[in-house]
């Protein structure tokens, strides 16, 4: 049913701490179309986004060189977004 959250999806991320590649891996978005991806910042600043054209449920986002810290990966998939913790 729409709207329903009552199945509970477990989000991958790894490595944490990352270095320069972090990999975000989640049922909930394999299939989709347009997955969306924005780093944010604990201030609340989107630090990058990539977009990407099709997910088979796993995700790499190019870090670079992002000083050491906690983000939140906000990630879009249709109208579903998720958000879980990147540890730098």
């Amino acid at each position: 049913t729409e709207g329903s959250s009552a199945v509970s999806e477990e989000i991958r991320v790894y490595p944490q701490p990352a270095g320069d590649v972090v990999t975000i891996e989640s049922a909930a978005f394999a299939g989709c179309e347009d997955v969306r991806v924005e780093l944010i910042d604990s201030s609340g600043r989107i630090i990058c986004q990539e977009l990407f054209a099709e997910s088979s449920g796993r995700l790499q986002l190019v870090l670079g060189d992002l000083p050491s810290g906690v983000y939140f990966a906000r990630i879009y998939c249709g109208s579903r977004v998720t958000v879980t913790k990147v540890v730098v």
